[in-house]
């Protein structure tokens, strides 16, 4: 939700009249807080820590499990999961929301389906891999590359090869690492992958690097398999302190497994 500045500066001014202190020192060269100011912050954010807890709380006996999606990832994995056991999807709700932002996700938010990350999700969520998805490049159908079976990397030198940015994947990183040992590689490393990362790529005519479950986001793009160990984790993200209803749901990927 966007809110001006101007309504937070009402919001303040209620305050201070509210509670009969000036919060915060104002001048020609910007705003300061007042120590009242200072005071206030470590009870605010008790507040603030107090509210996402008796939320936490509610929806731990809400029997609804928030799933997030993230980009173009359709849940596929979890939809499957749904419909090959309708008895069990018939006793929870699922809700979806779509998250913007890796950075900083909903604390309502329970799980998510998506490809092994970095950093972003590490401090929340444990990840539970449930496949192994192979290295493509993804190419203009009448590119001369087209033509064979499979792509080596020697093979892309003196052509543009579109990649997402150090820091978000961690297999993106490690292909990026042996695709930048071929200096007549053109590597081009930006963004991430999403429907604006794609549609640059193709206006440039670049190639793609991509886990195979991507590819029918690069429509009209062929894929070829490139020739590399590497592969792309893929799976479910669950809180590291899951309720039992979310236990139950990811027992459901796999029995064999231990969700902590």
């Amino acid at each position: 939700m966007y809110i001006t500045r101007s309504a937070i500066v009402q919001h303040i001014n209620k305050l201070e009249k509210y509670l009969g202190v000036k919060l915060f020192h104002r001048n020609s060269h910007g705003v300061k807080l007042t120590d009242a100011g200072k005071a206030l912050i470590p009870l605010a954010q008790n507040m603030v820590d107090t509210n996402d807890s008796i939320i936490q709380t509610m929806h731990n006996f809400s029997h609804t499990i928030t799933i997030g999606t993230i980009y173009l990832q359709k849940p596929n994995l979890i939809t499957k999961m749904l419909n090959d056991r309708p008895k069990y999807a018939k006793k929870i709700q699922i809700k979806f929301q779509e998250l913007n932002n890796i950075k900083q996700i909903n604390s309502q938010i329970d799980i998510i389906e998506y490809y092994e990350v970095t950093k972003y999700l590490d401090q929340s969520f444990n990840f539970l891999k449930l496949e192994e998805e192979p290295i493509f490049i993804a190419l203009p159908p009448n590119h001369k590359l087209a033509r064979k079976d499979s792509i080596d990397l020697k093979d892309l030198e003196g052509y543009t090869v579109a990649i997402e940015k150090s820091g978000v994947s961690v297999i993106g990183d490690k292909v990026k690492e042996k695709l930048e040992k071929y200096p007549q590689i053109n590597l081009k490393s930006y963004g991430i992958y999403n429907s604006s990362f794609f549609a640059t790529a193709q206006y440039n005519n670049y190639l793609i690097c991509i886990a195979k479950g991507m590819g029918i986001d690069t429509t009209p793009y062929v894929l070829r398999p490139l020739n590399v160990s590497e592969k792309a984790l893929y799976g479910i993200y669950y809180r590291k302190k899951p309720n039992n209803l979310v236990k139950e749901f990811i027992k459901n990927f796999s029995e064999k497994k231990t969700v902590q």
